[in-house]
């Protein structure tokens, strides 16, 4: 099962095709919540390597990606919350592969990413396939890394409203508004609109308890998973007609899953936010990743539990350059070992997650550390705790802090508090560094001009 062909470095790809889906669980993908038939995923599952167990640093987009594409904690980029607060940059793939002469190209419908401008990611247009197509054929013969965000699966899905009043039923037809924005910017306009009103209406009728919407929400869910099943198949037939699907390494994972309020987030939620991005369970933590190039990796599903901040050392390793991670300021590691017949399946390391940012001017700083069975949250504003043995709770539903303050529990928590010091003291310095940054720009009295 755990089988791969060659070692690390010979595992030799040139090209690079990244998709990160948004707010994609990974039990709605290959889990007990799979409710329907995904040719085009399940057969990358099948004949790729699938980690099954792979947990973000972050459940927020711009943080989540950061780590995702820094190979680094956000404690050490920076990068906490959807606004940029800081100037510093940190080297991430594309940084290093444009170094090594891969052309980079970056596809996304979403604001939020396009504007990173410490990506260095070399935006190319919206996830749109044709232009997708275009690009692709004219560096069909180069080194690439492709990047595509794929939005669809972000609140409010292929979700249909209840029609309880004339917004709710003109919001039905948002997806034609939403395909013709491109060809009118009062089309774009509306589509915005109404994305808003659904994203807010679907929030309202959760805090009102309305009957059933939950379960209305699943199913637009569901079919928004099925459209993005659908993209993959046309990226994968798109990369066989080119005549470079057996040359391109295939890698799909996810920014952060989604709560469907299974711990009644939307009771603590600020702005009725529960979907992702302030809370640390499982639905928002724990999402799919995909290797797929049968050419080079045997198939093997690895249910070792594995890091977003591991994924870019991997592929790093696959594409040749194992050698220079050595000298590489990563936090995640590669992936690589955990493949073979002689593969450890067991890492000892913990894994730790966090949300520490500030909303409508509240302050937010939960941390949560885990091992392959236990799982230790802590709200370090509200001073509460909440621990979880995920063998038998893996829906992290029988909080047992006081009841079971075990040894691990004790050494997680310990390990969080260190981890919270070293993030405050490293702030603290780079206020120093900024602080000082600034009266060097600040001419003395013999420099000012009279």
């Amino acid at each position: 099962m755990h089988n791969r062909k060659g070692t690390g470095g010979d595992i030799m790809n040139n090209k690079v095709l990244f998709i990160s889906f948004d707010s994609l669980r990974s039990d709605y993908v290959a889990g007990p919540n799979k409710k329907v038939n995904l040719p085009n995923l399940d057969s990358l599952c099948k004949n790729g390597v699938f980690f099954k167990n792979t947990i973000v640093q972050v459940p927020l987009t711009v943080p989540s990606h950061t780590s995702m594409f820094t190979g680094m904690y956000p404690f050490n980029h920076g990068i906490r919350d959807q606004v940029v607060r800081t100037n510093y940059h940190t080297p991430t793939i594309f940084d290093i592969l444009k170094y090594k002469d891969f052309k980079i190209l970056g596809f996304s419908d979403v604001d939020l990413l396009k504007d990173l401008w410490f990506f260095n990611w070399n935006y190319s247009g919206e996830c749109n396939l044709k232009e997708i197509k275009s690009k692709l054929k004219e560096i069909k013969n180069q080194n690439f890394f492709i990047f595509i965000h794929y939005w669809g699966t972000h609140t409010p899905y292929q979700v249909k409203l209840p029609p309880k009043n004339i917004k709710d039923i003109i919001s039905r037809f948002i997806l034609v508004f939403s395909s013709l924005r491109k060809w009118s910017n009062l089309l774009g306009k509306i589509s915005t609109l109404f994305w808003l009103y659904r994203v807010n209406r679907i929030r309202e009728m959760v805090k009102n308890g309305d009957n059933n919407i939950v379960e209305i929400i699943k199913e637009g869910y569901i079919k928004s998973i099925k459209e993005a099943d659908k993209f993959v198949g046309d990226i994968r037939e798109m990369l066989s007609k080119i005549g470079i699907l057996d040359d391109t390494l295939i890698v799909i994972t996810a920014d952060h899953g989604e709560s469907f309020n299974e711990h009644e987030e939307i009771n603590s939620a600020i702005g009725n936010e529960y979907e992702h991005g302030l809370f640390l369970y499982d639905n928002v933590l724990k999402v799919p990743l995909i290797f797929y190039q049968p050419s080079k990796l045997a198939p093997a599903e690895i249910a070792t539990p594995i890091r977003e901040i591991d994924i870019v050392p991997t592929i790093l390793e696959m594409l040749g350059m194992g050698e220079e991670l050595i000298t590489l300021n990563f936090d995640g590691c590669s992936l690589i070992p955990l493949l073979g017949k002689n593969a450890n399946p067991k890492r000892t390391e913990f894994i730790y997650s966090e949300v520490v940012r500030k909303i409508q001017n509240k302050k937010i700083e939960k941390r949560s550390l885990r091992s392959e069975r236990y799982k230790l949250i802590i709200d370090f504003i509200e001073d509460k705790r909440e621990f979880y043995d995920l063998k038998k709770d893996p829906d992290e539903l029988n909080n047992i802090y006081n009841r079971q303050k075990t040894e691990i529990a004790l050494e997680m928590e310990n390990i969080l508090e260190k981890y919270r010091i070293y993030d405050k003291d490293k702030l603290e310095r780079e206020r120093v560094k900024s602080r000082i940054k600034k009266l060097k720009l600040i001419p003395t009295s013999s420099e000012k001009i009279s």
